[in-house]
């Protein structure tokens, strides 16, 4: 919604205070104003309602007259209407008493072209309007001229004579030639910018440059001088208007070109590692391999469980009863008699059937940097250089090393102590280390070489 007009009435007060005097005042003046929105912004080209209010004796005195007009503003928002000459709302121009009071002009407008004005302001009118109660002020014509002065009389001189007539009241002069009106047409950047041709005579300019009105004579362009007047005080903000409908959504656009595709993704971190799957079927036995070395003294085995006891030896001949005696005092306890030979031991049982091994990790070393353990599709990323082992508590792992000079250990840390429970063999660089994992082992621990700090991996137990 429009909520300010920045007002030219000063224009029209200086303009007419310029021109020559009207002979016969027309019934109506010019007022010329730039249609402008709230950020200062003119309206160009737009259809507009405007009301305009007279007011006597003050700025919010009586209104003696109203009026309303339908006008469009021109390329630079300037728009221009004759007060008096508008659709009567109330009162009568041609009856306002000009020269009984001061008056003042309020513009309101519609900036939609409709009759829900709101007031742009109001001005004092200075000067100019007031030709208009020239018509009707009753200024007496010229004084005719005095009668001839009588004869001086014979004789004595008698007593003053009583006063003349006066004389009859002279011809009203010839009423002078009608005033030009100038029609403001619009503003040009200097006076070098004004047209030269196509004008009538009356016909108004402002210069950008100095604010100067330039008015055509009918042959030439005179200099009216400055005739911008003071800006208006602002006027009150308009009442907000009613939020419009929501308008309707619009069609879906067409789907866009395909953007190109992005670099791939960093590597995502190693996930952690399955469960064991279970044993693949037995392959084929393969060719016997040359005999390897010998390899290091396995441990010793665990001591087997002892034999059943011996048969009890046959129980000696019972001597013959002799007679009861008295009962004599009770004797001392006899010595213990001394135990009896032990039984031959029994023949150790049968070895007990090997548990299923979960898996078996190949081990094998690069350089004296990592352990290599399995191969690389064995991995989520493909990075069998010392990686992280997941074992399950209560199953069985072997760990098959061929690393010499490397030897391979189960720890708590890196450097540590052996870790032994479960664990079949330590330090071997050539061989098995089986590992029953405990069911109460850590949560981690690690496998590393003895001589190499830096070839060391986790083994993590959930």
């Amino acid at each position: 919604m429009i909520k300010n007009l920045t007002q030219s009435v000063v224009v029209l007060l200086v303009t007419l205070f310029v021109m020559p005097v009207f002979a016969q005042a027309p019934e109506k003046m010019n007022y010329q104003g730039v249609a402008r929105d709230n950020s200062g912004n003119v309206l160009p080209n737009q259809a507009i309602g405007l009301q305009v209010k007279l007011h006597s004796g003050t700025s919010g005195g009586a209104v003696v007259y109203s009026e309303t007009h339908a006008v469009s503003t021109n390329g630079f928002g300037l728009f221009n209407v004759q007060i008096g000459a508008g659709s009567n709302v109330s009162g009568t121009f041609s009856s306002i008493g000009w020269g009984t009071d001061a008056f003042y002009v309020e513009v309101l407008m519609d900036a939609s072209g409709g009759t829900n004005y709101l007031s742009m302001g109001t001005q004092q009118l200075i000067s100019v309007p007031y030709a208009l109660y020239a018509k009707t002020s009753g200024t007496p014509g010229a004084t005719g001229p005095a009668g001839p002065t009588g004869a001086t009389g014979a004789g004595a001189q008698g007593p003053t004579g009583a006063t003349g007539v006066t004389g009859s009241t002279g011809a009203t002069g010839l009423a002078g030639n009608d005033g030009t009106s100038v029609v403001i047409q619009g503003s040009v950047a200097n006076a070098a910018s004004l047209p030269l041709t196509g004008n009538s005579q009356g016909d108004g300019y402002i210069t950008q440059d100095t604010g100067h009105l330039w008015v055509w004579t009918g042959s030439s362009w005179t200099d009216a001088g400055l005739i911008q007047g003071p800006a208006g005080a602002t006027g009150a903000t308009g009442v907000t208007g009613n939020t419009g409908a929501t308008g309707i959504t619009g069609s879906v656009g067409a789907t866009g070109a395909t953007g190109l595709t992005g670099p791939a993704g960093a590597t995502g971190a190693t996930g952690l590692t399955g469960a064991v799957g279970p044993a693949g079927a037995t392959g084929a036995t393969g060719l016997t391999g040359a005999v390897g070395p010998a390899g290091a003294t396995g441990a010793t085995g665990l001591t087997g469980a002892v034999g059943p006891a011996g048969a009890t030896g046959a129980t000696g001949l019972t001597g013959a009863v002799g007679p009861a005696g008295a009962t004599g005092a009770t004797g001392l306890t006899g010595a213990v008699g001394p135990a009896g030979a032990t039984g031959v031991t029994g023949n150790a049982g049968a070895t007990g059937p090997t548990g299923t091994i979960a898996a078996s990790f190949s081990v094998t070393a690069s350089g004296s940097s990592d352990y290599i353990v399995g191969n690389t599709s064995d991995y989520v990323g493909g990075d069998n250089t010392d990686p992280t082992l997941t074992l399950m508590r209560g199953l069985t792992y072997t760990f098959v090393i061929n690393a010499s000079s490397h030897p391979f250990r189960i720890s708590t840390t890196n450097g540590g102590a052996a870790f032994t429970t479960g664990v079949s063999a330590d330090m071997v660089t050539n061989g098995t280390v089986t590992f029953k994992v405990p069911m109460d082992a850590p949560a981690s621990l690690v496998y590393y070489c003895t001589s190499h700090s830096s070839m060391v991996g986790t083994i993590t137990i959930p």
